[in-house]
């Protein structure tokens, strides 16, 4: 087990599934994102990509990075593994 974590601040985490670009489903993921935040203010929003397999243009990063806590690559542990702490902290 590489990491385990007891969250006090529930994690939302969405994949990308698609390949190629991604700016018109990231205008979708963001109002999604934003109304389960007015729904639930301390959640923490993470959405993930392979940069191999995913076009991410600087339109849909703008969004990402406007809508979640993190918005990147699935590679980057050190980034996660502080979003898991975050949530695992009062």
């Amino acid at each position: 087990m590489d990491y385990f974590a007891s969250p006090y601040r529930s994690l939302a985490v969405q994949v990308l599934g698609r390949r190629g670009g991604v700016t018109s489903y990231m205008e979708q993921w963001g109002f999604r994102w934003r109304d389960l935040h007015d729904a639930h203010p301390r959640l923490l929003r993470v959405m993930l990509y392979d940069p191999a397999v995913q076009d991410i243009d600087s339109t849909a990063t703008a969004i990402g990075e406007a809508v979640c806590d993190y918005f990147g690559p699935y590679d980057n542990v050190t980034r996660l593994h502080d979003l898991l702490d975050t949530a695992s902290k009062k």
